[in-house]
């Protein structure tokens, strides 16, 4: 089903449900917005950076070599043989598409570890929606794809809060 159509056939069923209750209340969480300025995303970025960057490391000194190989070979092309050059050119392909390789791996490694961060956080954000929703009373809460909010329905800044204060340990209030 098209995002437009299922939108639009909420909007349509809650202006109908206004009409049968009393008094609807909705609210708006922006949950881009929210995991952005989530301090749980920012320590699990920070953890996989700490926990990958040995790997990194590692293959920065890599690339070092390759890039020293390749500077050599550069300056003393005129004075090896053919055969030195060609073996020195061998190399420099091997040791180029291992560090490829390596840097290909551990991106995708990382990257995958962050969407495992993430999806856990989203969870959190999840919960942390659900719980104020019904602590304060919402009958309904709209996220991101939204083509138009007012202030007034906006909790976005209450949930980030909340995350902020759980992140330190406070309780949520």
């Amino acid at each position: 089903m098209d995002k437009r159509l299922a939108i639009g056939l909420l909007i349509f069923g809650l202006a109908a449900g206004l009409a049968a209750a009393d008094e609807l209340k909705i609210g708006y969480v922006d949950f881009e917005r929210v995991a952005l300025n989530s301090p749980q995303i920012a320590e699990g970025k920070a953890q996989l950076d700490e926990e990958f960057r040995p790997r990194n490391e590692a293959l920065e000194i890599e690339e070092q070599r390759l890039q020293d190989m390749e500077d050599r070979l550069l300056r003393d092309a005129a004075v090896m043989t053919e055969a030195q050059e060609q073996a020195m050119e061998r190399e420099l392909r091997s040791l180029r598409r291992q560090v490829q390789r390596d840097r290909e791996d551990l991106v995708d490694e990382f990257n995958f570890r962050l969407n495992e961060v993430q999806q856990e956080v989203e969870k959190e954000i999840e919960g942390i929606v659900r719980r104020f929703a019904d602590d304060n009373g919402f009958d309904v809460i709209l996220v991101t794809h939204v083509l138009y909010v007012s202030e007034r329905i906006d909790i976005t800044d209450q949930v980030i809060e909340i995350l902020r204060r759980e992140n330190a340990g406070e309780p949520a209030q």
